[in-house]
């Protein structure tokens, strides 16, 4: 016998609704209570069987006494899909069933009590249902809409006493909202009001608190607000109020968001938030570019709840728009030229006649200037530069002095004054808190000391030959290692001893240049200074470092790190990170294309990673590890000067404009977001590997997906005494970004390496690292290389499906391609070098799209594809390849899942699912003969994408149907029959992947639009541990 129930599920929010401080979450056919503070999760119920949660309605509350104190369970009505059930909620949070689930015959759109103690229902066929207070059956019989179409949204108006009627609001496919008044069972009731001008179907619609407003949200783009007149919605039509658009996709929801505002969210992943008016006030992406369906905000307008396609569930704050810009005046006849922030209050000036400001933040905002230093060799042209700790500033000017100053209390007091060079400094750059990098016009550099007060050239070096020679940004990693970036897109690795670098990376960050380096150490300033940079160049400084520990990008620097990770920022847009090794040398290992043309530097802000960027001429303050913007300003572009101070409670941007100074202050509470629930997987989830044990005890797993990344999460419950015992059995550990398209394939390569590959031909070789909670990019391959001079004619090419062997110190990668062809790759695991993607083999297979390969033994293949049919191909020697060997066709058209179990002997048991919906389990003799054994033809209603070989000889099964299923064969029959069946939450599913845990549990992932942890309990099978590490599908 086999039992099957879900431990976890990461899948899309559906439903979002606030009761008092409790915030309840729709997801699959669960619920969820949060408390809303802190997002600590209370309880979770299982209403559902096959139907999400869409909807939650409250029923009237009636006190015993007149105390006014809440009720010790709140009684609600939860449906969704064709069901309905009611549910408790009790003071302490917790979730009880009071009726089980009811099945109706058609989808449910809203649900409302009316006052003599029945449920009137709206389904999309335009019926209004008139149930039972205890869900037994229906009061009454049901009335039609007067319009025969189908409804796709619906919104009910109770009446407030008997005496009143009972409205209900229907959204049409023919681009109408209909207001009708059902009639009571003997008459349909008429259509009061038809509100036009949507051009598309209508999504939502939802009604004010205050029932004197409704707002419609459409395919068309747009949000459209509707207001009553006349006191009530019967006599007068209700007048048009304004059209909103400002989505780019289709818009799923739109709510009242307090004090008149409008809040609305799409298919784009954007939130926007309206003014009374219906001007745009702000809009931001979230839940990394998934769609977002569920929403719920403050009565008082205080936040904004948002669930997303990535199961993620986050709290924001609604605040306006920021305060206007002040203006800060520089002494008469002078004009403002640099700025630099020194700390949380403090940030310095230089203007064009030399003179050295220190402005300051009072705690009502506003902001004081006082003369530090007045010096005529820093007129018309000055660097300023402050040290990562903040303590130390130093100028340089056109005549090759350099100056440096040190805080004394609230002072800043001279310190010391050489001249390093004969004429014009281009660069200035404090690499630690005692070291200076000075760079002239022929590109050498020179690195001073601070030794007793005076200023000692400790080494020097060379920048090779270039356009524009001088240095944009720097850092000094252990070692004595120095990276530097150049004006013209390159950055070069320095050891202490040579004058030349080591090692060049030719226009790694394109040809604009580098705009800071950070060192992420573990630990770093709370002030993270920013510095402008100009038109002509050499005014760009460094940007202090950071600290971060985020699974934003490939790995999350720790205390093992000792600040060799570096995070790059760069005016194409991206934000890199790279590392330098134990042999000096620099690689990338992860990187971030951010949403705008110019990322300028990165920050630490509120605990979280951020950087700087600009896109036209506004400042844009974006969470790398929430995605999304926090703050945009206009500020007039990035060619001007501009510093950014953080403190506890504000960050406070200044710029350059016009010679004189403005400044704005923004609290950090507006720019704080609160995770209740963390996402796993954005855009859907392609491919699943497992990779061995997690940092935690659980299990380490990789998903790819079509967002182009792939991420690291522990599965299945987790033996790490640190984390709390309500710890969910899917928790995330960091992304991997790398690749350009849709990462379509995964695979582990050994014990320590992982490889991805998908669109474009691209595939890369990753190293695990700090226990599998990291992971290194070592190596990238492409079968076609971008070419920015020209267009491919040929089509692209995409890998499909990935499988891994090791042979002792070598692992060799088979990929299959969409162009019919599978390649073989190699690389040594255990090399001290940097590991090194080779390709060994490519061989034509069929002319036709290959979608699985799997390995039997050493040396022979097992490739499947889209006509059906099974190839076999031997690979004795790589460089000398059989040709492959073509099977009887096993289903009628694709073969989407395949695997493959030995016997030792050279015989193979074979498991193929199709796009027939059918499942095959076939026996493969020694001398490639292949033979049927049994099947079950359809075993799934569409077509199967993922099979395994359970312990005691059973099958597991899944498919687009959403069921996953066990089989087993009967002693003397060749047809398969279901021992068990769950229905997953999981939609458009992809596969699934099997595997027997540390404690001896088999668990399955089923993955696709979301991902669903599955307990699987066997009994009565001779069984055996299967953690491999291989993937079925």
């Amino acid at each position: 016998m086999a039992e099957m129930s879900t431990e976890s599920m990461s899948v899309p929010i559906t439903c979002l609704h606030v009761i008092d401080n409790f915030l309840l979450v729709g997801e699959g056919g669960c619920v969820r209570c949060h408390q809303l503070e802190n997002g600590q999760e209370l309880s979770q119920l299982t209403v559902f069987t096959g139907a999400r949660v869409h909807g939650v309605t409250e029923l009237p509350v009636h006190n015993a006494d007149d105390s006014g104190a809440p009720p010790e369970h709140r009684q609600l009505i939860v449906y969704g899909g064709k069901q309905l059930c009611q549910v408790s909620l009790d003071t302490g949070g917790c979730l009880h069933v009071v009726r089980p689930a009811v099945h109706l015959t058609s989808w449910l759109l809203d649900i409302a009590p009316l006052p003599e103690g029945a449920l009137a229902a709206l389904d999309t066929h335009g019926r209004l249902l008139r149930l039972a207070s205890d869900l037994s059956g229906q009061v009454a019989p049901p009335v039609r809409c007067p319009d025969r179409c189908i409804l796709y949204s619906g919104a009910l108006l109770p009446p407030a006493t008997s005496a009143d009627s009972l409205l209900a609001f229907c959204g049409t496919v023919f681009c109408q909202v209909l207001i009708w008044e059902p009639g009571d069972g003997d008459c349909d009731g008429p259509i009061l009001h038809r509100l036009t001008g949507h051009t598309g179907v209508i999504f939502r619609l939802t009604l004010s608190p205050a029932r004197d407003s409704l707002l419609s949200c459409s395919d068309d783009r747009s949000v459209r607000r509707w207001r009553r007149v006349g006191g009530d919605w019967l006599r007068a039509a209700p007048a048009a109020a304004g059209a909103l658009f400002g989505h780019e996709a289709r818009v799923w929801s739109a709510l009242p968001g307090g004090a008149g505002r409008v809040v609305s969210v799409g298919e784009d992943s954007r939130v926007c938030l309206w003014s009374p008016e219906g001007r745009l006030v702000r809009r931001w992406r979230a839940h990394g570019g998934t769609s977002v369906r569920a929403a719920a905000a403050d009565p008082a307008g205080r936040w904004l709840v948002t669930g997303g396609g990535d199961g993620a569930v986050l709290v924001w704050p609604l605040v306006g728009p920021p305060a206007p810009a002040s203006l800060l005046a520089v002494p008469a006849g002078d004009r403002a030229r640099t700025l630099r922030s020194l700390d949380g209050h403090r940030q310095l000036l230089v203007t064009d006649a030399g003179r050295l400001l220190l402005l300051r933040r009072g705690g009502d905002g506003g902001v004081t200037s006082e003369l530090v230093l007045h010096d005529p060799r820093l007129a018309s042209y000055a660097l300023l530069a402050v040290s990562p700790d903040g303590e130390r500033v130093a100028l340089a000017g056109m005549q090759g002095h350099v100056i440096t100053l040190r805080t004394d209390g609230d002072r800043l007091v001279p310190a010391a004054d050489r001249q390093v060079l004969d004429g014009k400094v281009y660069s200035l750059h404090w690499l630690d808190a005692g070291q200076i990098l000075v760079c002239d016009g022929a590109g050498q550099l020179h690195i001073l000391t601070d030794v007793g007060g005076a200023l000692c050239v400790s080494r020097r070096h060379q920048l090779p030959p270039s356009k524009q020679r001088w240095v944009t940004a720097a850092a000094l990693c252990p070692s004595e290692t120095l990276v530097a970036a150049d004006r013209d897109g390159s950055l070069y690795v320095y050891q202490s001893d040579k004058m030349e670098p080591v090692q060049t990376l030719r226009r790694l960050v394109g040809r604009y240049g580098a705009t800071s380096i950070t060192r992420l150490s573990g630990s770093g300033p709370d002030v993270a200074t920013c510095p402008g940079p100009s038109d002509s160049g050499p005014d760009v400084g460094t940007c202090p470092g950071p600290s971060d520990s985020g699974p934003d990008v490939a790995t999350s620097p720790g205390p093992t790190d000792s600040g060799r990770t570096l995070l790059v920022t760069a005016r194409d847009g991206t934000a890199r990170r790279l590392r330098v090794g134990e042999d000096g040398l620099l690689r990338q290992i992860g990187a971030l294309r951010l949403p705008w043309d110019w990322a300028a530097a990165a920050v630490q802000l509120d605990g979280q990673q951020a950087v700087v960027g600009f896109h036209g001429n506004q400042l844009v303050l974006w969470s790398v590890s929430a995605e999304r913007e926090l703050w945009r300003v206009d500020c007039g572009g990035g060619h001007r000067s501009w510093a950014l101070s953080v403190s506890e409670r504000h960050c406070w941007l200044s710029w350059v404009a016009e010679g004189s100074v403005r400044h704005v202050t923004c609290p950090l509470a507006h720019l704080r977001t609160t995770v209740v629930m963390a996402g796993i997987q954005g855009g859907g989830t392609l491919s699943a590997a497992l990779l061995g044990f997690a940092p935690d005890g659980g299990s380490l797993v990789a998903l790819s997906g079509q967002d182009g990344t792939v991420h690291l999460i522990s599965a299945g419950p987790a033996l790490s005494p640190s984390l709390p015992p309500l710890s969910p059995s899917l928790r995330p550990l960091c992304t991997l970004r790398g690749h350009i398209s849709a990462v379509r394939a995964v695979c582990a390569a050994g014990l320590s390496h992982l490889v991805s590959a998908g669109g474009r031909g691209q595939m890369i070789l990753w190293g695990l690292t700090d226990g599998g909670a990291a992971a290194l990019q070592l190596s990238e391959h492409r079968v076609k290389p971008e070419s920015r001079r020209r267009v491919e004619d040929t089509p692209e090419t995409r890998y499909m499906d990935l499988a891994a062997r090791a042979d002792g110190e070598t692992v060799t990668v088979a990929a299959a391609g969409s162009d019919g062809l599978v390649r073989l790759f190699g690389f040594l695991a255990d090399s001290p070098a940097p590991r090194h993607l080779s390709l060994l083999a490519s061989l034509p297979v069929a002319d036709r799209c290959l979608l699985r390969l799997r390995w039997l033994g050493s040396e022979r293949l097992a490739v499947a594809g889209t006509d059906g049919a099974l190839w076999l191909w031997d690979t004795p020697s790589p460089s000398d390849p059989v040709d492959p060997v073509r099977l009887p066709s096993l289903h009628q058209s694709g073969i989407n899942a395949l695997e493959v179990a030995s016997d030792g002997a050279g015989c193979a048991t074979i498991v193929t699912g199709g796009d027939d919906g059918a499942v095959r389990l076939s026996e493969l003799s020694t001398d490639g003969r292949l033979t049927r054994r049994a099947e079950l033809a359809p075993a799934h209603g569409s077509q199967v994408t993922g099979v395994a070989v359970l312990p005691g000889g059973c099958l597991l099964s899944v498919a687009i149907d959403q069921r996953l299923c066990v089989w087993r064969l009967p002693a003397g029959s060749d047809l398969l029959t279901m021992e068990a069946c769950h229905n997953t939450p999981v939609a458009d599913v992809k596969g699934l992947l099997h595997w027997t845990d540390q404690q001896g549990r088999d668990l399955v992932l089923v993955y696709g639009e979301g991902v669903e942890l599955v307990r699987l309990n066997l009994t009565g099978t001779d069984r055996s541990p299967n953690i491999s590490g291989s993937q079925h599908r």
